[in-house]
């Protein structure tokens, strides 16, 4: 996902949750989101071409468990969301 702007990308989300390994720009949530587990891809700045294209190299050169990514990353449900959201609003 190269993109200058984004709050919390669907996309990337979506993808992610499929246990496809992702390459996206380091906008909005992005750089949490992709922190969240391991093995789920790579970040690299904004307008970085060349990141961008070593990135895409590695990710689709290496080998991954599509569904094991998938199982790890579909703990984050709307429960989940909602859950965390009340923590910080409800202490």
């Amino acid at each position: 996902m190269s993109s200058r702007g984004e709050g919390s990308p669907n996309v990337l989300t979506e993808a992610l949750a499929c246990g496809t390994p992702a390459v996206a720009t380091k906008v909005g949530s992005v750089p949490e989101i992709m922190a969240s587990e391991p093995d789920l891809g790579d970040v690299v700045e904004n307008d970085d071409l060349a990141g961008l294209t070593k990135a895409l190299d590695v990710v689709l050169s290496n080998t991954y468990d599509r569904e094991e990514a998938a199982k790890r990353f579909n703990k984050y449900t709307w429960d989940w969301c909602a859950a965390t959201v009340n923590k910080f609003l409800f202490p």
